[in-house]
């Protein structure tokens, strides 16, 4: 993760840069398909990331006394009187990091339809993808993500080397199985259709 998520000025120099290309390449005739960012992930608690977590939470439960309710947040002693108390940092509000992972979600999704706007502007035909890490970014919500992106595509790395190779290894069925699962949570994320092994 090396970028914020939120970031207005990130944002408008990723559409830029994406137009320019666009406009470059866009109607090159090897061009097949557009990929976007590289396993996007992570999380930002800068100010700016943190002011916009507290307005979706504005919007998403209308009143403090909502929220509160909500995240049990009397428990412990953590009654919220102000807007301004969320904290996304503070890991004692179960409540309040479950919805934290649906606000990066958010905008990992924003960031994407920003990222693909110009690309499908001045090359409609063109899909656009990003590789997914399903086993190693569990706590996001790809079936989100696949509303937005034209062609599915995953990063997987099951590791079968030394002992595994020759079958010696007792974890190599337990390995197979989990990443056999993973193909098949990346293919009903595209509706049953092909999807692409990027890595």
């Amino acid at each position: 993760h090396n970028h914020c998520p939120s970031s207005p000025i990130y944002r408008e120099k990723v559409r830029q840069l994406n137009e320019r290309i666009a406009t470059r390449y866009g109607k090159h005739p090897a061009l097949v398909l557009w990929h976007v960012g590289n396993e996007l992930q992570g999380e930002c608690f800068c100010e700016h990331c943190i002011s916009r977590f507290q307005d979706w939470l504005k919007i998403r439960y209308g009143t403090l006394d909502a929220l509160n309710d909500a995240w049990w947040s009397g428990f412990w002693n953590h009654t919220l009187t102000d807007w301004s108390q969320v904290d996304p940092r503070d890991p004692s509000v179960d409540g309040m990091l479950l919805d934290w992972k649906r606000f990066v979600n958010v905008l990992h999704v924003e960031f994407l339809e920003n990222d693909m706007a110009p690309l499908r502007q001045h090359s409609p035909p063109i899909p656009c993808t990003t590789n997914y890490m399903i086993a190693d970014a569990p706590l996001l919500n790809y079936g989100e993500w696949s509303k937005t992106i034209d062609v599915i595509s995953n990063d997987a790395y099951p590791n079968y080397y030394g002992s595994d190779a020759a079958g010696d290894d007792a974890e190599m069925i337990n390995r197979a199985a989990r990443f056999a699962f993973i193909h098949d949570l990346t293919r009903g994320m595209n509706q049953g259709q092909p999807w692409m092994l990027l890595e």
